[in-house]
């Protein structure tokens, strides 16, 4: 398996992998179909994020499949630009193999080297599996967001973590 960022020509393998995760779990923040983009949009803005040093997208590949991405998101505003929001998923049958460490080492090399002295994300509080990572590789929880999420009509708390190089 490989860690790698990005590239234009993997717009549609993305977008289905993006696409085949909503639709496995709750866990993530769009609901099955809820992301509507054009190839085209997307192609656009993984051109663009040469451009921003505070934002990329790993994959985790194997043998030309996608099994996984991670999103570092950063602001453009310079009061922000140290810090990134990031989201992260991995197909259900490759769970618990190592692929979540890996592209969180591949974002922890990436940035310390664009000089990066935040990364947050948000997570459900049920996640269980997924704080377990977070707090594996370093992120603490700073704060819980009541009632933040809504699924399948129930209100869910999410926790706000966040790690500091």
């Amino acid at each position: 398996m490989i860690i790698r960022e990005i590239k234009p020509e993997d717009t549609e393998a993305y977008m289905e992998l993006v696409q085949k995760i909503d639709q496995e779990t709750e866990f993530m923040l769009a609901e099955p179909g809820e992301r509507v983009r054009t190839p085209a949009t997307v192609r656009k803005i993984i051109q663009e994020l040469k451009n921003y040093p505070n934002q990329t997208i790993f994959l985790a590949e194997q043998s030309g499949f996608l099994l996984g991405y991670l999103v570092a998101h950063g602001s453009k505003f310079i009061r922000k630009q140290h810090s990134g929001f990031l989201a992260i998923g991995v197909l259900k049958a490759f769970h618990n193999k190592g692929i979540g460490t890996k592209l969180f080492e591949a974002m922890d090399e990436w940035a310390i080297k664009n000089k990066l002295r935040r990364i947050e994300l948000g997570v459900i509080v049920t996640n269980e599996n997924a704080i377990h990572l977070y707090k594996k590789m370093g992120f603490k929880i700073e704060g819980t967001r009541k009632d933040s999420v809504r699924i399948n009509g129930k209100y869910i708390d999410e926790y706000m973590m966040a790690k500091i190089y």
